[in-house]
């Protein structure tokens, strides 16, 4: 078993054990509740939770936790300040490289109105700043102008190297339902730039790359990479529903790289069938994007379901699965590709997927699993069973999601399992293949000692805390992740007692932190030079 080390931990008073309790809050001493962290490629942790101040009161609070084990505060309710008056959280932070935090929340307006806002530090720093507000067309607004504010914000999508993108509707002078949807991109704590517009075309407000068409309906699941580029999928205006697309917008081009009823460039290029056209994009799931360009997503061929996967590379478009493959692994071909479990790609290029297959011997059962699809050498399978983990070819997963890949082309996932020995109490686990192998991080039952003194405080895992912003994530999207380059993982637990925890495990030896910044800088040159 690998050993988790406690972060943060509920029901442990600051006085008892500093290393576990609510770091920099004046009179909080102790957790009362922690919500799903998130990692970043510097070791870096970062996670949202309720303190106890006194008899019967709380504050919410975001903490930063660094690779060389201290702990800060980055926000919270207790503190009132120029920049935060009576700020309330509403989301689990995004986190990215430089150990920047963005949420998003409420906040009270000079005119005593809670408002709902954006707000994100820069330049690693623990200060947080409003980025934009509904309800305002000053300096927290969308910078379109006065008279044009935001009517409806939604929570930010992504987060790379103090990128942040996030989609709103607007209102004001000249705005109407055609024309409210826009996707932004903030590349600092003062300014927002339009990525795209409904009905917008020109270069002040860029539309897609093809003559003569528009945006006509809301972006969705936008993640951005290291240059800034961020990957998203809307609709075109021909008619009620509108031509689906999937693009990549870098600020001052949309380029559409997928699109409905499209042959060549824009299709989903299955060799041996140049005339397949996607008759639907969107419901097909979450476009992914790493920071060498390269995108992945799934695409609807004359059925409801996802049933082909696409590698984009280099400005071409290659179908690299199809649901009438055969499964690798088994004797049948993939049942499904769910579009709430969308394809990620790696730094390294490598697409990891999860699908559906039948159950050989009970054609109503089916099971989950994870492939690679690596180029140069196809698709090839993850994990299926627990022959490898030490569990039998007997025990499958029922379910497969929170796929989270790294630049290493390693990859962390949660399972559910079904079969011999698995009870409600155990059948719930997170798992990683790292250099070609799986193994069991965490599962439910396990025992951890969360006592980082000498002292034994075990606690037993009763279940893992639900991200409500998780999506699966090629770890260079912006999107939150629990497993980082490092190999690092963070879990935030349930325990049997009703407590809650933050554990963090290292997967592989973890460099001093001079050297961490060398490897990722290194890291960073190489992913250049591939491209």
């Amino acid at each position: 078993m690998l050993l988790l080390k406690p972060i943060a931990v509920t029901n442990v008073t600051q006085d008892a054990n500093p290393a576990l309790g609510p770091a920099g809050v004046a009179g909080a001493n102790r957790f009362v509740s922690l919500e799903a962290p998130v990692i970043n490629n510097a070791g870096q942790v970062a996670y949202r939770g309720f303190v106890g101040i006194g008899a019967g009161l709380t504050h919410e609070g975001i903490w930063r936790y660094n690779a060389d084990g201290t702990t800060q505060i980055v926000y919270n309710t207790t503190v009132a300040s120029a920049n935060l008056d009576d700020a309330v959280s509403g989301s689990e932070p995004l986190f990215d490289d430089l150990g920047n935090i963005a949420f998003f929340g409420f906040n009270k307006q000079p005119d005593s109105q809670m408002r709902t806002g954006i707000f994100r530090t820069q330049n690693g720093s623990t200060t947080v700043m409003p980025l934009v507000h509904t309800g305002t067309d000053g300096a927290l607004g969308p910078d379109l102008g006065a008279g044009i504010s935001i009517n409806t914000l939604r929570k930010p999508t992504g987060f790379r190297n103090g990128k942040l993108v996030f989609d709103a509707d607007l209102t004001g002078s000249g705005i109407n339902f055609n024309n409210d949807t826009t996707f932004f991109r903030s590349d600092d704590a003062s300014s927002t730039l339009v990525l795209t517009r409904e009905a917008a075309v020109g270069s002040s407000f860029p539309g897609p790359d093809i003559a003569s068409r528009f945006f006509a309906n809301s972006n969705f699941g936008g993640g951005v990479n290291a240059a800034g580029n961020a990957i998203s999928g809307a609709s075109l205006n021909d008619n009620s529903f509108g031509t689906g697309v999937y693009f990549i917008a870098d600020g001052s081009t949309n380029h559409i790289i997928a699109m409905k009823n499209a042959t060549g460039a824009l299709g989903p290029n299955i060799a041996g069938n140049p005339g397949a056209v996607f008759t639907f994009i969107q419901g097909a799931g979450t476009p992914d994007i790493n920071d060498a360009g390269d995108a992945v997503f799934t695409g609807r061929m004359g059925t409801s379901r996802p049933n082909v996967i696409v590698r984009h590379t280099n400005g071409v478009n290659a179908a690299v699965v199809l649901l009438t493959d055969m499964a690798p692994g088994t004797t049948g071909s993939y049942k499904d590709f769910a579009p709430t479990n969308s394809p990620v790609i790696a730094g390294n290029g490598d697409i990891f997927f999860a699908a559906t297959v039948t159950n050989p011997t009970n054609v109503n059962q089916f099971f989950a699993g994870l492939w690679r699809q690596r180029d140069g050498e196809g698709v090839s399978l993850v994990a299926l069973d627990g022959s490898s983990i030490g569990l039998g070819s007997d025990v499958h997963f029922t379910d497969l999601h929170s796929v989270s890949a790294n630049a290493r082309g390693d990859v962390a996932f949660r399972v559910q399992f079904i079969g011999a020995g698995v009870t409600a109490a155990n059948d719930n686990a997170v798992l990683a293949f790292v250099d070609g192998v799986l193994e069991i991080v965490a599962r439910e039952g396990d025992q951890v000692d969360v006592d980082p003194t000498d002292g034994v405080d075990l606690r037993t895992i009763d279940s893992f805390l639900l991200d409500t912003q998780l999506h699966n994530t090629g770890g260079q999207d912006g999107r939150r992740s629990y497993f980082n380059d490092l190999d690092q993982v963070v879990l935030g637990v349930t325990f049997t007692d009703g407590s809650t925890g933050v554990l963090l495990t290292n997967l592989r030896a973890v460099p001093e932190p001079a050297s961490l910044l060398m490897l990722l800088a290194v890291g960073s040159m190489l992913r250049h030079r591939r491209r």
